[in-house]
Parts: structure tokens; C-alpha cells; sequence
């Protein structure tokens, strides 16, 4: 018997999950802009960690400035992959697998939509150590990380 509280194999809630992540990356981004100038840097955890403002017009990590509309696109085609797959194959995969997806295609949108908004990823999470990152950054290396410990462990 089909559940009528999925569309094409995604339950309700994995939907629902997306959207409460995207809202998170959203809120976040929006209390830095609103509340940070470009390059402004606040201590949160001495040593540790601050809210660093940084406007990432590259991919990942700052690497490749200035290619934003290519990352634009490049995201845009993911997302769509994404929830294509989603739609195709949710009912087959293992829950691990399926929030893992959720967690990419909701860390993808939300830095697609920083690109079509603001023509650059808003950065604020800075530990210092690596560089600076945001919640979609956060979500989309955790779903990755996720998908490749799933992959390996598949084969055992």
C-alpha cells in the first residue's frame, strides 16, 4: 500500500528536514549580514572559535575566486540531480543514506541560494585552523562524509 504522506518515495519529514535545515542556514547568514560588516571578526570561544564575516566568491575553502556564476550553475544542476534522485530512489535507500542526501541537497540550496541572492557564499563559522565555512558547508561535508562511510562499510 502506497503512503499517501510521501511524494514518490520521500516521506513527509524528509522534506521537512530539508526545509528546517535550509531555515537554519538562512536565519544564521541573515543574523551575520544584519548584524556583521564584511570582514568583521567576533570572539565567541577564546581561541576556539568567532563569527568571522567573509564574502566567498569561490568554491569551497576560497578556492577558485570569482567563478561564482559557474558554482551557480554547478549548484543548480546538483540540487536538481539531487531531488531527482531523491524522487526516484528514496524507497530504497537506507535511512542512513537518505538523511545524508537530505543533508546535501539542503546544504546545496542553501548556498545556491546566498549565489543567486547575494552573488557570493556568506562565511561566518571560523575555527581558526580551517577555513571559514557556514551551516550548508557544515551540512553538505557531514551528508558527504555520511554517503563515503556508508559506501565503504557496504562492501563488508
Amino acid at each position: 500500500m502506497k503512503d499517501s504522506r510521501s511524494f514518490c518515495g520521500i516521506k513527509r519529514y524528509d522534506f521537512i528536514l530539508c526545509a528546517i535545515l535550509v531555515l537554519v542556514d538562512r536565519a544564521s547568514k541573515w543574523h551575520i549580514v544584519e548584524s556583521f560588516s564584511i570582514g568583521e571578526s567576533r570572539e565567541v570561544i577564546p581561541r576556539v572559535l568567532s563569527l568571522t564575516f567573509v564574502a566567498n566568491k569561490g568554491a569551497a575553502f576560497g578556492l577558485m575566486p570569482r567563478q561564482s556564476g559557474f558554482f551557480a550553475v554547478m549548484a543548480t544542476v546538483v540540487a536538481a540531480a539531487l531531488a531527482c534522485f531523491l524522487a526516484i530512489r528514496a524507497n530504497r535507500l537506507k535511512p542512513i543514506e537518505l538523511f545524508a542526501v537530505v543533508l546535501i541537497l539542503a546544504g546545496t540550496t542553501g548556498n545556491l541560494w546566498d549565489r543567486i541572492r547575494v552573488g557570493f557564499i556568506i562565511d561566518f563559522i571560523d575555527l581558526g585552523f580551517w577555513p571559514v565555512f557556514n551551516f550548508a558547508d557544515a551540512f553538505i561535508t557531514t551528508g558527504a562524509v555520511l554517503l563515503m562511510g556508508r559506501i565503504a562499510l557496504k562492501g563488508r
